[in-house]
């Protein structure tokens, strides 16, 4: 399993007549980055100087395009659309105990400040439960913003 970083865009698209947001590997311009998990067979190379997304197939390598669908990203592939995972930065594990000691909160605490029992938080700390990744993210929207 490969965590790979995109970022969103806004451009406008003159057939619609509006604002239309887009994934891409690409930074330049960009408003919002997330990190994705990249399915097996595939990888990241560079094409022209840019990164690509790159399929491993029998008969050669193929690019394969990001194409965003209800704001969610896809690897376009040979007839279907292969819809990307969202994942954080570091493992769960990791980043729920680095958030309660930046707060130099013990476990009671800052489960009770959860609202979710200790058993939970201790699960989660040690690898044995892994937290949905929307949660993660409001954990540490709720820290940085307490």
């Amino acid at each position: 399993m490969k965590k790979i970083k995109l970022y969103l865009h806004s451009h406008f698209d003159f057939f619609k007549e509006c604002f239309v947001d887009g994934w891409s590997l690409i930074e330049d311009g960009a408003y919002r980055e997330e990190f994705f998990i990249l399915p097996d067979g595939f990888y990241i190379d560079l094409v022209d100087g840019d990164p690509a997304i790159i399929e491993r197939e029998d008969g050669g390598d193929m690019i394969r395009d990001i194409i965003t669908l209800n704001g969610r990203p896809y690897i376009a592939t040979a007839g279907y659309n292969l819809a990307l995972e969202m994942t954080t930065e570091k493992e769960p594990a990791q980043e729920i105990t680095e958030i309660r000691e930046k707060l130099e909160m013990k476990k009671v605490e800052f489960a009770a400040e959860l609202g979710i029992p200790i058993r939970t938080l201790e699960d989660w700390e040690s690898g044995n439960r892994v937290p949905p990744v929307y949660l993660v993210k409001l954990i540490r929207f709720w820290a940085e913003n307490k």
